[in-house]
Parts: structure tokens; C-alpha cells; sequence
């Protein structure tokens, strides 16, 4: 509604995973671009800059299973060596791989699945999946008794802390510095990857706590060709106010719904054609 009322006719539809992380994410991506839909024309994307660690509490499901395959690992390999994590962090980083990879491999659950496939979902997840439907891929965050909204009800202060200090980190970056390799991988990795589907890649920087200074030096050293980004207590402070917040690092409604109208104005006013 917000880019049509601009001048702009688009459909979009969101792709994002809950706690989707920097290489999985890359893997998606790519997963999906391989069968891009008709008239793709811009891709946005947001992408954690984190270290590469694979929770192991993960490694036993489908969801990090199935991506470990030789060459997403390797891939995995060369973005967590080629970070400036310490060596300490970097073997344990490695080590979170490893075990989805074996699993991988020797393809752990396939007996299971052809011998007692599961065709039905509960009730529960089928409402979920009429609603996330019915939201163009979007779910809002709900439940005041999830630990994550306690934590963030119980430590306000710390919240404000912590808005407060991104702000000044915010007057002082500098857009010259050092790109770390892994990063610049990855940003080269899906330039490449949108672009060869014909769509223009478009980075997008949400209200979060951490700095993500790559993004913003990628932009400022033209290694990425456009960045929205929104993750200024200083530019946009509704965006941080705690009536807009699910928890530390989560929108509610109410702020996701804001943030979408700053997100289309935004575009709009990058790529409307001119009169």
C-alpha cells in the first residue's frame, strides 16, 4: 500500500527463516534464486554479519542437516577461516559444522522418513501456516510468557543502555575502515548471485542492536550497489522506542508495521522511475 500510494506498482513476498544466520542464509538465498520467480526485479536482503557458528543443539535437525552438503560446507569452511575471530574461535566454530555434515552424508533419518512418513501437521501448525500465508510470509511475534519478552520486560534499563550506546557508536562510525574477508566473500557471493537472476540486489540494515559496520563500509567502498538501512537510534528513534519492540531484537506488530512504511518509502524514493 505504502509503495503504491508513492507511484509504484509491486507484489513482494518475505523469505526470511526465524533466526536465519549469515551462511544458511547465503544458502537460501541462493536455493531459491535458482528458481526465481517471473519478473523478479529487486531482492532484499538482510544478513547477520555473525561468525559462522551453527548452534550444536541444532546439528541433529532437518533444517541444519539438509544444507550441509560438501559444498555448503566448504563454503562454510572458508567464510569462518577467512573471518578475524581468534583461532580458539574459530576451531570451535568449525567444529559446530562438522557433525550436520556427517549426517549429511550418510543421509541419518532417511530410513525413518520412507518407513514412517509424517503427511499430516497438528492443527496448530497448520493455522500458523494459513497465517503466514495469509501475511505475504510475515509472523508476528506473540506470547507474553516466551522467555525472550520476560527477559526484555525485566531489563529496560539495560535495553535503553544499550540503544544508547549504538547511538554513539552510530555518531562516530567511520565508513573507511577494513572490511573483514568473510564479510566481503559473502557480499561478493550474492551481488553475483542476484544479479545473474536478473534482479537488483538491495541490503537492508533493521533496528538492531549491533552496528553491522561492514554493511554500511561496503556501501560508502561500492561493494554493494544499495543499503537501506534503519539501524540509527539517532535517524529513526520511534524504531527504538520500547512500545515498538517485541524484545531486544524483535519488532512487534506495531513496530514491524512502522517499519515497513519507512522501509517502501525508502525504496520508493531510490527507485521510482523519475517524471
Amino acid at each position: 500500500a505504502s509503495t503504491r500510494a508513492a507511484g509504484m506498482q509491486v507484489n513482494s513476498f518475505n523469505f526470511g527463516v526465524n533466526a536465519l544466520r549469515a551462511i544458511q542464509g547465503y544458502v537460501l538465498l541462493r536455493d531459491v534464486l535458482k528458481n526465481a520467480p517471473a519478473n523478479l526485479k529487486w531482492v532484499f536482503i538482510e544478513t547477520p554479519l555473525d561468525q559462522g557458528y551453527e548452534p550444536f543443539q541444532n546439528a541433529r535437525t532437518n533444517r541444519s542437516i539438509y544444507w550441509h552438503t560438501v559444498e555448503n560446507t566448504r563454503f562454510a569452511f572458508d567464510y569462518v577461516l577467512s573471518s578475524d575471530s581468534s583461532t580458539f574461535n574459530k576451531i570451535i566454530i568449525l567444529g559446530s559444522h562438522v557433525l550436520p555434515f556427517i549426517y549429511n552424508q550418510i543421509n541419518i533419518g532417511r530410513v525413518f522418513n520412507q518407513w514412517l512418513p509424517i503427511n499430516q501437521f497438528s492443527e496448530d501448525e497448520q493455522q500458523k501456516a494459513i497465517k503466514f500465508l495469509a501475511n505475504e510470509g510475515y509472523q508476528p511475534l506473540e506470547g507474553e510468557s516466551d522467555p525472550k519478552r520476560k527477559a526484555f520486560l525485566n531489563n529496560l534499563e539495560g535495553y535503553q543502555r544499550a540503544v544508547t550506546k549504538l547511538a554513539n557508536a552510530k555518531r562516530a562510525l567511520s565508513t573507511q575502515g577494513t572490511i573483514p574477508n568473510n564479510h566481503l566473500k559473502l557480499f561478493e557471493k550474492i551481488v553475483a548471485d542476484v544479479e545473474a537472476a536478473g534482479a537488483t540486489p538491495v541490503f537492508i540494515l533493521p533496528p538492531t542492536l549491533l552496528p553491522q559496520d561492514s554493511l554500511h563500509q561496503a556501501y560508502e567502498q561500492g561493494k554493494i550497489p544499495y543499503l537501506l538501512s534503519f539501524n540509527d537510534p539517532n535517524a529513526t528513534p520511534k524504531l527504538y522506542e520500547i512500545s515498538q519492540r517485541y524484545d531486544e531484537e524483535h519488532l512487534n506488530l506495531a513496530g514491524s508495521q512502522y517499519f515497513t512504511q519507512l522501509l517502501a518509502k525508502a525504496f520508493a524514493e531510490t527507485f521510482r522511475p523519475q517524471a
